[in-house]
């Protein structure tokens, strides 16, 4: 009786520590910690957050219009918002925000029409296949523009 208790605790165990080792490496392979700097993504981030994002979201899930994402832009991590998917058309005019010919009527930043706003104006462009346009929340502080879907390293999923 003693033996088979013994034997059904250590093989409790060993199942415990296999599982540990395999949450361990999902953990590793699937997520990433990033800090975003700046205050371009203000409101819903603050310069120096810890972000925990997903690498592997996207090889599981379709990109979705609003995504906070972080982006390898030449060796900087940015943390931006995709406003725009691929094969998707996307003008800025006047600061309005314009996808398919049809003003961003949800888009979670809205702000007032004003000269002041950083992104007034960007040219009617049409995206490949495999490219986004993503933009910062503080439309007064942001940076901007199309990238390849390759350069996005995952999406945001918890803000500390």
């Amino acid at each position: 009786m003693k033996s088979k208790l013994l034997q059904l605790l250590k093989n409790k165990w060993a199942h415990i520590v296999l599982l540990l080792f395999v949450l361990a490496y999902v953990f590793h392979a699937g997520f990433k910690t990033y800090y975003n700097y700046g205050v371009s993504m203000e409101p819903t981030l603050r310069n120096h957050q810890l972000l925990m994002v997903n690498k592997i979201w996207y090889e599981i899930v379709p990109m979705s219009r609003y995504d906070v994402v972080i982006i390898d832009a030449e060796n900087e991590y940015l943390c931006k918002r995709i406003v725009a998917l691929p094969n998707e058309t996307i003008e800025i005019i006047n600061g309005k925000i314009f996808v398919n010919d049809k003003p961003l009527r949800d888009d979670p930043i809205r702000f007032a029409d004003s000269l002041e706003a950083k992104i007034t104006n960007f040219p009617k462009t049409e995206l490949n296949a495999d490219e986004c346009f993503f933009i910062g929340d503080n439309r007064y502080e942001s940076v901007f523009g199309i990238t390849s879907i390759e350069s996005i390293r995952g999406k945001v999923m918890m803000l500390k």
